[in-house]
């Protein structure tokens, strides 16, 4: 009898073991990758061009154009700030660049964007661009010419 319960425990063991398995394969087959999307534009030509994004560049993606709609940007302010950031860091937030210029932005503190540490925080950092785009669209008579 005390053979037979040992064998019944093994097996629940046993049985619990691969229930669990199956259940988080999902999760355990994407340990140590790094979650991305990507991103569809249609072009004037009607073909589809595709950006794949990494999780970084995505979250920071996703940060600039929240801000954006938060402050009541249009589409278009939006998207060119995605481009800029795009252009400027691959939507990557760098500790550097020519001379002082650091974050998504390449913003440089020696031209009044803030401290370094401050441009490095990407809520901060987008905050500020946007605003500067829209006193520099809405002043009358200025060019669209960005302190970047």
């Amino acid at each position: 009898m005390w053979d037979a319960r040992k064998g019944l425990i093994a097996l629940g063991v046993v049985v619990v073991l691969v229930t669990a398995s199956v259940a988080a394969w999902p999760f355990i087959r994407n340990l140590g990758r790094t979650p991305g999307c990507t991103v569809t534009a249609a072009v004037e030509s009607g073909a589809a061009v595709t950006f794949p994004l990494s999780g970084e560049q995505a979250d920071n993606a996703a940060r600039i154009a929240a801000i954006g709609i938060q402050l009541g940007m249009p589409d278009h302010a939006v998207s060119v700030a995605l481009a800029t950031a795009l252009q400027e860091s691959g939507l990557h937030n760098v500790p550097m660049g020519d001379r002082d210029s650091v974050g998504l932005f390449q913003q440089r503190p020696s031209q009044g964007w803030g401290t370094a540490a401050q441009i490095l925080d990407p809520i901060y950092a987008s905050t500020a661009w946007h605003r500067q785009l829209a006193e520099v669209v809405g002043a009358p008579g200025k060019a669209v010419a960005l302190r970047l």
